[in-house]
Protein backbone atom coordinates (compact mmCIF):
# COMPACT_ATOMS: atom_id res chain seq x y z
CA UNK A 1 0.00 0.00 0.00
CA UNK A 2 1.39 3.37 -0.96
CA UNK A 3 2.01 6.10 1.55
CA UNK A 4 -0.55 8.34 -0.16
CA UNK A 5 -3.23 5.67 0.02
CA UNK A 6 -2.45 5.03 3.70
CA UNK A 7 -2.91 8.71 4.51
CA UNK A 8 -6.19 8.84 2.60
CA UNK A 9 -7.49 5.81 4.49
CA UNK A 10 -6.35 7.29 7.80
CA UNK A 11 -8.10 10.57 6.99
CA UNK A 12 -11.27 8.70 6.02
CA UNK A 13 -11.15 6.73 9.27
CA UNK A 14 -10.62 9.90 11.29
CA UNK A 15 -13.57 11.62 9.60
CA UNK A 16 -15.76 8.57 10.19
CA UNK A 17 -14.87 8.46 13.88
CA UNK A 18 -15.49 12.20 14.24
CA UNK A 19 -18.93 11.90 12.60
CA UNK A 20 -19.83 8.95 14.82
CA UNK A 21 -18.75 10.86 17.94
CA UNK A 22 -20.71 13.93 16.86
CA UNK A 23 -23.84 11.85 16.23
CA UNK A 24 -23.43 10.10 19.58
CA UNK A 25 -23.01 13.39 21.45
CA UNK A 26 -26.10 14.99 19.91
CA UNK A 27 -28.54 12.13 19.56
CA UNK A 28 -27.76 9.33 22.03
CA UNK A 29 -29.11 9.67 25.55
CA UNK A 30 -25.71 9.22 27.16
CA UNK A 31 -24.14 11.62 24.67
CA UNK A 32 -26.75 14.28 25.41
CA UNK A 33 -26.16 13.79 29.12
CA UNK A 34 -22.38 14.05 28.82
CA UNK A 35 -21.92 16.86 26.32
CA UNK A 36 -24.84 17.30 23.94
CA UNK A 37 -27.18 18.97 26.43
CA UNK A 38 -25.37 22.28 26.03
CA UNK A 39 -25.94 22.21 22.27
CA UNK A 40 -29.66 21.49 22.58
CA UNK A 41 -30.13 24.09 25.31
CA UNK A 42 -28.27 26.67 23.23
CA UNK A 43 -30.46 25.71 20.28
CA UNK A 44 -33.60 26.18 22.43
CA UNK A 45 -32.40 29.62 23.50
CA UNK A 46 -31.77 30.63 19.88
CA UNK A 47 -34.99 29.13 18.47
CA UNK A 48 -37.39 31.43 16.66
CA UNK A 49 -40.49 29.29 17.20
CA UNK A 50 -42.05 27.75 20.27
CA UNK A 51 -42.10 24.36 18.53
CA UNK A 52 -38.35 24.43 17.93
CA UNK A 53 -37.77 25.51 21.53
CA UNK A 54 -39.89 22.65 22.87
CA UNK A 55 -38.24 20.08 20.61
CA UNK A 56 -34.77 21.07 21.79
CA UNK A 57 -35.72 21.18 25.46
CA UNK A 58 -37.52 17.84 25.27
CA UNK A 59 -34.33 16.18 24.01
CA UNK A 60 -32.51 17.29 27.14
CA UNK A 61 -35.35 16.60 29.58
CA UNK A 62 -35.97 13.13 28.17
CA UNK A 63 -32.32 12.08 27.87
CA UNK A 64 -31.68 11.25 31.52
CA UNK A 65 -33.05 12.04 34.95
CA UNK A 66 -30.47 14.83 35.21
CA UNK A 67 -31.79 16.72 32.19
CA UNK A 68 -34.05 18.83 34.39
CA UNK A 69 -31.02 19.94 36.42
CA UNK A 70 -28.95 20.61 33.33
CA UNK A 71 -31.72 22.75 31.84
CA UNK A 72 -32.17 24.71 35.07
CA UNK A 73 -28.46 25.41 35.41
CA UNK A 74 -28.15 26.49 31.78
CA UNK A 75 -31.16 28.81 31.85
CA UNK A 76 -30.07 30.41 35.12
CA UNK A 77 -26.73 31.24 33.51
CA UNK A 78 -28.16 33.04 30.48
CA UNK A 79 -27.48 36.76 30.26
CA UNK A 80 -30.62 37.74 28.37
CA UNK A 81 -33.57 38.12 30.75
CA UNK A 82 -36.23 37.76 28.04
CA UNK A 83 -34.71 34.48 26.88
CA UNK A 84 -34.61 33.19 30.46
CA UNK A 85 -38.28 34.07 30.96
CA UNK A 86 -39.27 32.40 27.68
CA UNK A 87 -37.33 29.24 28.55
CA UNK A 88 -38.70 29.09 32.13
CA UNK A 89 -42.24 29.22 30.74
CA UNK A 90 -41.51 26.45 28.27
CA UNK A 91 -39.79 24.35 30.93
CA UNK A 92 -42.84 24.71 33.18
CA UNK A 93 -44.97 23.27 30.36
CA UNK A 94 -42.54 20.39 29.79
CA UNK A 95 -41.61 19.58 33.40
CA UNK A 96 -41.82 15.84 34.12
CA UNK A 97 -43.50 16.23 37.52
CA UNK A 98 -45.05 18.71 39.93
CA UNK A 99 -41.81 19.20 41.87
CA UNK A 100 -40.09 20.57 38.76
CA UNK A 101 -43.11 22.67 37.87
CA UNK A 102 -42.80 24.33 41.28
CA UNK A 103 -39.02 24.73 40.94
CA UNK A 104 -39.22 26.26 37.47
CA UNK A 105 -42.12 28.47 38.58
CA UNK A 106 -40.02 29.76 41.49
CA UNK A 107 -37.17 30.46 39.05
CA UNK A 108 -39.57 32.34 36.77
CA UNK A 109 -40.97 34.35 39.67
CA UNK A 110 -37.46 35.35 40.73
CA UNK A 111 -37.00 37.03 37.36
Amino acid sequence: MSRRRSRALAALLLISVALAAWSFALYARLGIFLVGHRYWLWKAAQAESETATKDSLERVLNATQYGVNQAQTYVRGLDDRQTRIRLWRTLIDLAPNENWVRQYTADLESE
